[in-house]
């Protein structure tokens, strides 16, 4: 069984691998719906001899509802499939989410407790329903929240966000935990990749947006200083503890992959 296990695993992640980075200013040129068509194909070719397919689809991937979580495998061919329109590496993407919002063994499983309820004020409640103050910053990011959310068509009190920590507002979205005013950074060349309204909270979406912002940093000429501005926009020395912290994560995460497909 674990002989078929390889097979299907290495071959699903192969194709994905040797597509060559695109210009993520002309994104009609990253044949994206071709890389989605050889993955599916792959998938629907291998798992007929497979009792228990140890990866879901990726249609059922990316249709997950927020919040959602992934084992690593599964992340593991999202990032894959950012790092073939981006250059991103993708063990630094799932290392990003593993820092950010991972849950356990879960990626993308701890998007925040908290929900936005007073636009004014910034005010929201927790989970269980306890008030919370400073959730969002009415000035900086509130604004560009309700943009966000009157995209997607859903109410600004029904999206997990956040909570703030210490005496700093909170409001981060998403497994990427951008802050609202920063969404607008790469929100428009997620939605060019993905032919649809960029979504902070969809799995899909989240990791595109991390790829997108780490490219942008120039991530790919200095890992350590892209993942160092990723983290506050400038590089201080938190940020540099971050970025190394990030780098050490994604080499483990890379070793770990490697072991999950020879076992």
């Amino acid at each position: 069984m674990k002989k078929y296990i390889l097979i299907f695993t290495l071959s699903l992640l192969m194709p994905i691998m040797s597509i060559q980075a695109c210009d993520i200013k002309n994104p009609a040129g990253c044949d994206r719906e071709g890389l989605i068509e050889i993955i599916k194909q792959i998938i629907i070719s291998r798992t007929k001899s497979l009792e228990k397919p140890e990866i879901k689809p990726l249609e059922e991937i990316v249709k997950v509802p927020a919040p959602a979580s992934l084992g690593l495998l599964e992340a593991s061919i999202l990032a894959k499939y950012a790092e073939s329109l981006t250059g991103v590496d993708g063990s630094v993407i799932l290392a990003i989410i593993s820092r950010e919002s991972s849950s356990g063994e879960r990626f993308g499983g701890g998007i925040g407790n908290c929900y936005l309820k007073d636009i004014e004020t910034g005010e929201g409640v927790d989970s269980k329903g306890n008030t919370v103050k400073r959730v969002m910053s009415p000035d900086r990011d509130i604004p560009s929240f309700l943009e966000i959310t009157k995209d997607l068509g859903v109410s600004h009190d029904s999206l997990l966000v956040s909570c703030p920590m210490g005496s700093s507002w909170g409001g981060a979205i998403g497994i990427g935990q951008f802050i609202p005013s920063s969404w607008s950074l790469v929100s428009k060349e997620v939605t060019g990749f993905l032919g649809k309204v960029a979504d902070p909270w969809a799995v899909k979406d989240g990791i595109l947006a991390i790829a997108v912002l780490l490219q942008k940093n120039g991530v790919a000429d200095n890992p350590r200083l892209g993942i160092c501005r990723y983290h506050s926009g400038r590089c201080t020395a938190n940020g540099e503890q971050y970025a190394d912290d990030i780098l050490s994560k994604a080499d483990l995460i890379r070793v770990k992959v490697g072991e999950m497909l020879k076992n």
